[in-house]
């Protein structure tokens, strides 16, 4: 099957309001975006921002999941620490589409920040876990080759 007879899946990218959701969305997409919140799921041409009622209310991981399970092409999670994460323990392993977990801000946080958020990281369940700070560039250069890898094996254009 040729690349343009196949569904087109999205980043779906969930976290917390302000750990840089729609920073993210922005490098995917290629476009300067801008943060606007709201309680639904703001769908673009490559992402999927999710707003943290989804992740904060247990009763909507289910959504959550679904939507993932369907649209996504790899499930994004993103923590930091200026919220308490509301990830559930292994929630990536809900999940049947690659997950990653990016750890925001990293610029910001001592070595003792840095190993908590690490511990979360791993507590989520993800395949990979990213260290990066958007503002800043860095990590960068590992998501973006990370997000090539797997924009060019599953022939998204």
């Amino acid at each position: 099957m040729s690349c343009d007879k196949v569904m087109r899946r999205k980043w779906l990218i969930a976290g917390n309001d302000g750990v840089g959701k729609t920073s993210l969305a922005s490098l995917i997409e290629g476009v300067d975006l801008k943060a606007k919140k709201s309680l639904d799921l703001q769908f673009r041409d490559k992402t999927i921002e999710v707003s943290e009622g989804y992740i904060e209310n247990p009763y909507l991981n289910s959504a959550l999941i679904m939507v993932g399970q369907n649209q996504a092409l790899v499930n994004i999670f993103m923590i930091d620490l200026e919220k308490d994460c509301h990830f559930p323990p292994n929630f990536a392993k809900s999940f049947t589409r690659p997950t990653i977990t990016v750890i925001n801000k990293i610029d910001l946080y001592d070595k003792k920040q840095v190993k908590k958020l690490r511990q979360i990281a791993e507590a989520i369940g993800s395949d990979h876990i990213f260290e990066i700070s958007i503002k800043k560039g860095t990590g960068l250069d590992k998501l973006r080759e990370y997000i090539k890898e797997i924009e060019d094996e599953r022939c998204f254009l």
